[in-house]
């Protein structure tokens, strides 16, 4: 029997059990009342639909975790699992792709086609990459090890609705992984992604949904105190709504100031990318974390040809 019919079992087995204690309840407590025995017996649809809702309350209340600490030592106990990994002998690092928009209407350098961005996992797939998620790219940092020979981490920032309609389908088609960094106060407004698309597309395993601050504004400009405001409350919001442990931050336009680095930390991320050109490694700094920018028509024979000149093969 497989969890999923032990649960609905269990369900079964407890709701008969508030069944019979309400009976039991309305006999042994309500029958010297006879105004109530008699509207109990004259109304059993009543009785029912009460058992119903405490049911229905209780199936809901168990599928909620405690407490969100409990939802933080869940995800730190499923570790992955970097026993089989490759030991890099230099130092660790990852090409990072950094993507906008995925879409027909080529509005500038941002906007790339679903036929490009189709060529380039096409490409990236044939030639022996597999992609990374966050916990993966924070250990293969950390731990100078990674689980292929070739990997990429592909990204996309401010969490515009096109990933959903364009890029999600060709994700899946190639099973590659890839990192969504969404502005919180844009979310469910008109062109950026809703709740429930993040819901949608998290559940599939493919996507990790992190932090792209509360407004998009430049962090290079605003004192600490707003600083960590954005942070904080970005963090939180994508923790509350995904349950989960967000751990990186991408700046907006990639701009930073001395500062910035060190409240990312205070903040609770282990990573943070930047807009510098170049591939991320632990010696740039873990919260400040090198990218490829991938422009309009860039194909996929360009991307690899792009890896292959930094030295990746």
């Amino acid at each position: 029997m497989n969890r999923k019919e032990k649960w609905t079992q269990r369900r079964k087995s407890a709701n008969l059990k508030l069944y019979i204690i309400m009976i039991l309840l309305t006999v042994v407590v309500l029958a010297p009342l006879n105004y109530f025995v008699l509207t109990g017996l004259n109304k059993p649809q009543e009785t029912k639909k009460e058992v119903a809702n405490v049911s229905k309350q209780e199936t809901k209340e168990s599928t909620q975790p405690s407490s969100k600490s409990q939802v933080y030592e869940q995800a730190k106990n499923s570790k992955i699992d970097t026993s089989k990994w490759i030991s890099v002998q230099e130092e660790a690092w990852i090409p990072t792709l950094m993507y906008h928009h995925i879409t027909p209407e080529i509005a500038d350098s941002n906007c790339l086609a679903p036929e490009d961005f189709e060529s380039q996992l096409d490409a990236l797939k044939k030639d022996g990459y597999i992609s990374v998620s966050p916990e993966e790219v924070y250990l293969i940092l950390t731990e100078n090890k990674k689980p292929a020979k070739k990997i990429v981490c592909l990204t996309f920032d401010d969490g515009f609705d096109d990933f959903y309609k364009n890029a999600y389908p060709l994700l899946k088609k190639y099973n590659m992984k890839a990192t969504s960094f969404v502005v919180t106060n844009f979310l469910n407004k008109v062109s950026f992604l809703t709740d429930q698309q993040l819901l949608e597309m998290k559940k599939s395993g493919l996507i990790s949904f992190q932090s792209h601050t509360v407004s998009h504004q430049s962090m290079e400009s605003l004192n600490v105190d707003d600083q960590l405001e954005q942070l904080k409350t970005s963090k939180k919001h994508l923790d509350d709504l995904l349950k989960q442990d967000t751990l990186v931050i991408c700046y907006p336009s990639g701009k930073l100031n001395d500062d910035t680095a060190d409240l990312g930390i205070q903040a609770g991320y282990k990573l943070g990318f930047t807009t510098q050109p170049g591939f991320a490694a632990k010696s740039d700094g873990l919260l400040t974390l090198s990218r490829t920018r991938i422009s309009s028509n860039m194909t996929g024979e360009e991307v690899i040809n792009t890896l292959k000149a930094a030295g990746n093969h």
